[in-house]
């Protein structure tokens, strides 16, 4: 091997020990950068967040088709989804027990961390919640006195998402009201974000 050759064996050697140390460095370097900048991606959530998480105080409700007596508190322990109505579910209730639905199915495995619930602050006619159960299977159905009802649906009041017909509240298994759904909420975005909640949550 000449001198030449060997000369050019170092140059091809030293460009690669350069190489790699770009490769470790420049993202090393430009993380520090945006550190020092304070600049974070920010999340991104299809639903409105809650800040800070509200914790949910447990009233005393009617199961509807088991006709039995349940604390609200009693569903805990998974992720609930949340839909309050006003008498019999019209389209736009049955359009969010929809999205609810899908949401919960598109888990896969993880799909029984997830409740679904719909209270009513009129009892429907018992025709009426066997028919909603035999379309959602799954679904819990509950009403109450008129009294317990509201003291349970204030609690999902806020002035970023009013009360009002067509939303899906979720609450993580403490029992604290973290996310809301208006009515035209996308139902990917409903599904993206609770697959996220159940990916990085190790309760419920």
């Amino acid at each position: 091997m000449t001198t030449s050759d060997t000369k050019k064996l170092r140059r091809a050697g030293h460009r690669q020990i350069l190489a790699v140390f770009a490769l470790f460095a420049v993202p090393l370097a430009l993380a520090t950068a945006l550190y020092v900048a304070r600049w974070y991606p920010a999340p991104v959530n299809h639903g409105t967040l809650v800040t800070p998480a509200r914790p949910i105080h447990s009233v005393l409700l009617t199961e509807l088709d088991r006709s039995r007596s349940v604390p609200f508190s009693k569903l805990y322990g998974k992720w609930l989804l949340v839909y309050f109505s006003g008498g019999s579910c019209g389209s736009l209730c049955t359009d969010a027990l929809y999205k609810m639905r899908a949401a919960a199915l598109f888990q896969g495995e993880n799909q029984t961390r997830v409740r679904r619930i719909l209270v009513f602050q009129n009892a429907p006619s018992p025709a009426r919640v066997a028919a909603l159960v035999r379309q959602f299977p799954q679904l819990r159905i509950f009403s109450g006195p008129e009294q317990s009802v509201h003291q349970l649906a204030v609690q999902f009041n806020d002035h970023a998402i009013p009360l009002k017909a067509g939303v899906v509240d979720v609450v993580d298994p403490l029992g604290n009201w973290m996310m809301g759904y208006p009515p035209d909420a996308d139902a990917r975005g409903m599904r993206q974000d609770l697959t996220r909640l159940l990916s990085v949550s190790q309760i419920g």
